[in-house]
Formats: structure tokens, C-alpha cells, sequence
């Protein structure tokens, strides 16, 4: 595990809303680092553990962050670490097992790795793919000039994927610049040689694809945009829930408050399993759930309880500012539920996070 120091890198993401680290972890392994259990730091500060792969003679570390409440994030930080010793002082090529000559396009190329990997093939959405095209142009024209607004809102109207079949889950875009000719064969694993572009690229839970290239015939150069989709599949978020948690209580470790009193089991269960399948169907709103939970919750013992919740489109990794009761009681109860939120007629979903509390 390699651990970061707080102190020496909360300049790097002096106005962070949320954050996600990655290390490479064996030829094409990628690991997502976690909050360092009972640490302080509050954002700006962070604290990560990270995997490390035993055998590998380095690790490469990526940190990616966005501002408060927004979508996208960017690279903020990347470091090669050693594992063994020093690191080594030159790097070859990235030997990309199962991949094909470079003569096959990228995503053919990228399947070839999943495959091999056992992982299944990104499906490409050829409408999707032709919107991309439309947009490589000025996507990277607003990249090269600097044109924040005007390239958030292309990487976002990609993203949203209208032309997938959804219920989307989650979206990754990732853009790059190549170069054809005697050296294109190592192009696939330039991309992978980043942690951050492997967790994109061989995810396992990515299902869809849209891609785009766009070549510079004097330059010899190739842009192009790769964007995954993820499927709203149900899964549990039991680990995403105990990081929120863990989250609150550092806020409040922060002020000088007691850890809360963490409340759960079969019989939370009950009342909130129902509710969040309702969201995941549309029949009920983030908020109408919640006002249904503490309406039931005090139907059934008898006290008034409180909540609060949140809509974001990223869970993990996402760690709320916390206000409030929730920081300021000196005792509370809390539970913490994440669910899915599928709006008529909508193309995406988004992440419900409920926090339910009573003062002690």
C-alpha cells in the first residue's frame, strides 16, 4: 500500500469537491485508492491508501478531482512510484497482452485486451460513434485554445449519450493525440500505461461505446475520443454507504464532535429496501422517498427523526461537505442509504444518498 501525506498535497486541489486516486497494479491492473481509515483530512486535504502490485517494479499514480459539485474532473496529479528499490531510470513499451497489430482499429484493439482479460466487449453504438466524429474537431480545437465552457460542454453532450440505450449508469470520456506510421503499434499501450485510462477502458462494468478519431494528414497525427457507458445494472453499496459514514465522522472529528452512532441491520432494511426500488422505477422522487421514510420511521418508534438528502451523479469517491445537525450535535444516530433514481422517461440515472438521523 502506498499512503499519502495530507499536509504536503492539499495545495494540488485547493477548491476539490471530490476526488479519485488510481495506481497500476501488474501489466494492466488498476486499483481505485480509498480514504485512509480514521484520517482527518477534510478537502482540500486528502489522505489515500493505494494497492501496489508485489512483483511490479513501479506503480504509476494518478489523481483525478473536480470542483464542488461538478461532473467532470481532470487530472490533477500523476507520480511513478517505486515499489522495489529505485525506479527505474528508462521505460519500454507497455507489452499489451492479447491485442492485435495496429493494422485493426483501436476498439478492436481495446476488445482483443478485454477478451483477454475475460472481460466483455465494449459494444459501440454507431450513432453515438457519428456524433463523436462530428465533434473531435472542436473538441480538441477548444482543448488546444483553452476554451473551458466550450470543452465542458462537448465532453458533457458526449457523456450524456443520448443516442445509448439506457438506463445509463455512469460515463467516462477519455481523449487522446497519437502519431501513425512505424510507431503506432505502441499506441494502445501508451493510452494504458495510465491507471486512470485502464479503469476506463477495461472496466469490467463498461458495456457500451462510442468512438472517434479524426487524423492530421501533415502531422501524421491522430485525436480521438473514446467514451464507455455503463448500464444501470442494481448492485449493493454497502462499501459506498460505510464510506460515507466514515466521511461524516471525520467532518465531525474535524469540530471536535464524538463519532456518531451507526444504525442499521434487517430492520432498516425493511423500511428503506422498499422505498429505493421505487426510485430505481421511477414511481417515486428522491424526495418524496425521503419524506416516506421518516414518516414510517416514526410511525414505528415513536420519535421524530430527521434527514437529509443528496443527488450526484458520481458515488464513489464522492465525499459531501456535511452541514448541520449532522456535524454540530454533540450525539446523533445516523444511518446512510444509496440508491438510484431513474426519472421518466429519462435516459440516466443518478445516485440517491440518503442520511436519516436522530439527536442522542
Amino acid at each position: 500500500m502506498v499512503r499519502s501525506t495530507p499536509s504536503r498535497l492539499a495545495s494540488i486541489v485547493p477548491a476539490a469537491g471530490w476526488l479519485r486516486g488510481y495506481t497500476s497494479v501488474g501489466a494492466l491492473g488498476s486499483s481505485t485508492c480509498v480514504s485512509t481509515p480514521r484520517s482527518t483530512a477534510v478537502l482540500p486535504a486528502f489522505d489515500l491508501q493505494c494497492a501496489l502490485g508485489s512483483s511490479d517494479a513501479y506503480a504509476v499514480f494518478d489523481l483525478l478531482a473536480g470542483a464542488p459539485q461538478a461532473v467532470l474532473g481532470h487530472e490533477v496529479l500523476t507520480l511513478v512510484l517505486p515499489v522495489k528499490g529505485e525506479p527505474p531510470a528508462s521505460y519500454t513499451s507497455l507489452v499489451v497482452s492479447g491485442a492485435p497489430g495496429a493494422k485493426e482499429g483501436l476498439l478492436t484493439q481495446i476488445n482483443a485486451v478485454r477478451t483477454n482479460l475475460k472481460r466483455a466487449s465494449l459494444q459501440e453504438v454507431p450513432a453515438q460513434s457519428h456524433t463523436a466524429n462530428v465533434l473531435v474537431p472542436h473538441f480538441f480545437a477548444a482543448s488546444f485554445d483553452h476554451e473551458e465552457s466550450k470543452l465542458e460542454l462537448i465532453t458533457l453532450g458526449l457523456i450524456a449519450g443520448w443516442d445509448v440505450p439506457g438506463p445509463i449508469r455512469d460515463a467516462h470520456l477519455v481523449s487522446f493525440r497519437g502519431t501513425r506510421g512505424d510507431n503506432a503499434p505502441s499506441f494502445l499501450s501508451e493510452l494504458l500505461f495510465f491507471p486512470s485510462t485502464r479503469s476506463i477502458l477495461l472496466d469490467p462494468d463498461a458495456r457500451r461505446v462510442a468512438v472517434a478519431t479524426m487524423q492530421d494528414g501533415k502531422s501524421q497525427a491522430v485525436f480521438g475520443l473514446v467514451t464507455t457507458y455503463s448500464i444501470f445494472e442494481p448492485r449493493s453499496y454497502a462499501a459506498a454507504e460505510t464510506e460515507l459514514l466514515d466521511e461524516l465522522d471525520r467532518q465531525r472529528q474535524a469540530r471536535g464532535k464524538k463519532p456518531i452512532e451507526r444504525v442499521g441491520g434487517e430492520e432498516v432494511d425493511r423500511v428503506l429496501e422498499p422505498i429505493m426500488a421505487k426510485l430505481t422505477r421511477g414511481e417515486m422522487s428522491p424526495i418524496g422517498g425521503l419524506q416516506e421514510v421518516l414518516d414510517t420511521y416514526g410511525k414505528k418508534l415513536h420519535r421524530a427523526f430527521q434527514g437529509v438528502v443528496h443527488s450526484t451523479m458520481v458515488i464513489d469517491g464522492w465525499r459531501p461537505t456535511f452541514e448541520g445537525p449532522l456535524v454540530e450535535l454533540d450525539g446523533v444516530a445516523v444511518t446512510s442509504k444509496v440508491g438510484f433514481f431513474v426519472g421518466e422517461g429519462a435516459n440516466w440515472g443518478q445516485y440517491v444518498t440518503y442520511f436519516i438521523y436522530m439527536p442522542l
